[in-house]
């Protein structure tokens, strides 16, 4: 009788441990041009990569990074809403 119960509560608990996640908030991305880019972001990547250029330039909604700025290099790097650099 001790066993069953024991069963029970172990499963109990492994079925109330998994839950679903059911985020609604999902992040939009929308292209920019680099004109329109905050000057502490033209800034950064004139000062870290003077050889590279902005290739291109996305606006995000809903996410920790609002900028993502892609280089003539391929490498991508993100800017949060004030323009301060996150990696």
């Amino acid at each position: 009788m001790k066993r069953v119960i024991f069963s029970m509560l172990v499963l109990l608990a492994a079925l109330s441990s998994c839950s679903k996640d059911e985020s609604t908030t999902s992040s939009t991305e929308t292209a920019i041009s680099v004109k329109s880019l905050p000057v502490s972001v033209t800034t950064y990547v004139a000062n870290n990569y003077p050889a590279e250029t902005i290739t291109s330039a996305v606006k995000v909604s809903n996410a920790a990074a609002s900028y993502i700025v892609s280089l003539n290099t391929t490498e991508e790097l993100a800017f949060d809403h004030n323009g301060s650099y996150l990696g």
